[in-house]
This record gives C-alpha cells, sequence and structure tokens, in this order.
C-alpha cells in the first residue's frame, strides 16, 4: 500500500498509508489529518493545494479541472490540487494552506453552507430616507423604539414571500431572495411583491409616527438579480449565513439612485427580464452606478399586473 509523508515547517514529519486510487485528500480526512478544502474537494479552490516534495510521477496526472486551476495560476508541476491528485505510490508533500482555523474546521463534514457555492438570486437592499436627521433630533431610547417599530413592520412581507434577511446596516436592511427557491421568476416575483407590501407596511405605520413623533418614514429600495457566492461567513463560533459578489454591489447601488430619481422602488434590467408583463412601470432610466464601468438600465415598479 503506498504511503503518503506530510512533511511541516516545525513538526516531525508524519507517514501515513492509503490505498492507490484515492485523492491526497481523501487520505487526510481519513486519517484525521487538518487539510482545508473549501470547495468540499470540486477544484473551485485553492486551499487544499499541495507541493510535492519527492514522488511526483507516483500522482495522477492532472484532472481537467485541475488543470484549468493550475494555468490560470501559473503553477509549476510540483503543485498539486489535493483532492485531484490520485496516489498511485510513495510520494511526500507539504501542506501550503493550513492555519489556525483550518485545523479546527477541516476535518468537519463539508457542506455547501459552510463551504461556499454559487447560486443565482436576488438581493434586496432597503434603507430609510433621511434616517440620520431623524435621529439627530430625538431621544436615543425613541430612535431605537422606533427602529424597531419599523423594522417589525418591513421586515413581515420579506419573511412572508420566502425571503432572508442578511443582516441590519443601521438603519438598512439586506434581503435576499433565492435561497430554498431556484425559479428566478418565483424569486423576482416574491421579492418585488415584498417590497410592495413593505411600502403598504410603512405607509401604515407613519399613521401613528407622524402623530407621535411627528415624523413620516420614507423608503427607497433596490433589486437586482445574478450570481452570488452564498455561504457561512465570521468566526467559528460566531458565522452568518450570507452572499458575496458583485450583484450585491450592484444592488446596494441601484437602492442609493433612487435618491436621485426620486423613485422608492427599482429593479434592474437582469430582474426585468424575467419579470415582463408581470409588473407596472413608472420610469425607466439609463445611470452609470458608483463603483460601475458600464451604463445600467433601472426600472420604477409601481405593481404587479393581473397576468
Amino acid at each position: 500500500m503506498p504511503t503518503i509523508t506530510y512533511h511541516h515547517d516545525t513538526e516531525t514529519p508524519l507517514t501515513i498509508e492509503f490505498p492507490v486510487g484515492g485523492t491526497l485528500l481523501d487520505a487526510s480526512l481519513t486519517h484525521g489529518i487538518p487539510h482545508s478544502h473549501a470547495c468540499c474537494g470540486n477544484a473551485r479552490c485553492t486551499t487544499c493545494r499541495v507541493r510535492v516534495l519527492d514522488g511526483g510521477s507516483y500522482l495522477a496526472p492532472r484532472t481537467a479541472a485541475e488543470q484549468k486551476v493550475a494555468q490560470e495560476k501559473n503553477w509549476p508541476a510540483d503543485i498539486r490540487l489535493a483532492c485531484q491528485a490520485k496516489v498511485l505510490g510513495d510520494v511526500k508533500i507539504k501542506q501550503l494552506v493550513l492555519d489556525s482555523v483550518a485545523k479546527n474546521t477541516s476535518v468537519e463534514k463539508c457542506s455547501d453552507v459552510m463551504t461556499g457555492h454559487e447560486r443565482s438570486l436576488v438581493v434586496m437592499f432597503c434603507d430609510i430616507a433621511n434616517f440620520t436627521g431623524f435621529a439627530t433630533q430625538h431621544l436615543p431610547y425613541d430612535v431605537v423604539y422606533l427602529l424597531n417599530r419599523y423594522f417589525k413592520e418591513v421586515c413581515e412581507p420579506i419573511l412572508t414571500h420566502q425571503g432572508y434577511i442578511d443582516k441590519y446596516i443601521g438603519d438598512g436592511l439586506m434581503a435576499i431572495f433565492g435561497i430554498e427557491q431556484r425559479d428566478p421568476l418565483e424569486n423576482c416575483l416574491q421579492a418585488v411583491q415584498a417590497s410592495l407590501q413593505m411600502q403598504t407596511q410603512v405607509a401604515e405605520l407613519n399613521k401613528s409616527v407622524v402623530k407621535d413623533f411627528s415624523h413620516e418614514f420614507k423608503i427607497r429600495i433596490g433589486l437586482h438579480y445574478g450570481l452570488v457566492i452564498v455561504g457561512e461567513i465570521g468566526h467559528p463560533s460566531k458565522r452568518q449565513l450570507t452572499v458575496l459578489g458583485d450583484t450585491v454591489n450592484v444592488a446596494s447601488r441601484i437602492e442609493s439612485v433612487n435618491k436621485e430619481f426620486g423613485t422608492t422602488l427599482l429593479i434592474s434590467q437582469d430582474m426585468m427580464e424575467h419579470l415582463e408583463n408581470k409588473v407596472n412601470l413608472g420610469r425607466v432610466v439609463k445611470t452609470q452606478l458608483r463603483g460601475q464601468s458600464r451604463t445600467h438600465v433601472l426600472y420604477e415598479i409601481t405593481g404587479l399586473t393581473n397576468s
């Protein structure tokens, strides 16, 4: 049975035995050896990479997936993805990504939520117009009281329409639609329905807020559909499911430009492609969003059609 010897800078080399045909990553995890593998061993990341110190000829040639990564990263022949490199004989290796976090988590059961995966879904940003001015004119406890009342009203439609509240950002929030449902039309419709109901909820809330605090909440909402990375992010003891990527940035910028155009709810062209004949439109605007090189076409949504 082939042997695999692990060399470390500060530790005595460790040698294990593993059957022919298994990968270096399989060998590590089978023997309880911490080995980073952020993509669950699918050649979609580089965290499991190793340097082959000896016996490179006793590893199977790179798979097509590994070759693609190696070319993108311009790796020499002695750098291999452990999740792809199959053992044919005795080899000596050195892990290249191994830190304190990896030691605690890299032998756990791998899952999409923990390691990250790509999905196309809807990202929503919602913000209160001129909230800073309101906060400076009221007592702190009143601000917190009203803000919690506000979040209760605007978050209910999100949850009702299968949305996930990703985070609160001061007086703003970020939500996503599509964690459980993969149908683009359904996710886009749910996000629009939630957005319209949020406006109704705020209008109802304002009846008492104006009376009790002489203030009226006005919200701005931006929606964008696109590819994101979904995963749990943060300290190992307090991780949170979130999404990352340019889609998030675009959604945030769309929400911001409501102020420029005097609108309340704007969606992207990418969302509109899934909502033809399903929504009533107000303004259609072209603009270059901050931090974006291309021009975006944005659509103001005023309601849903009967179709």
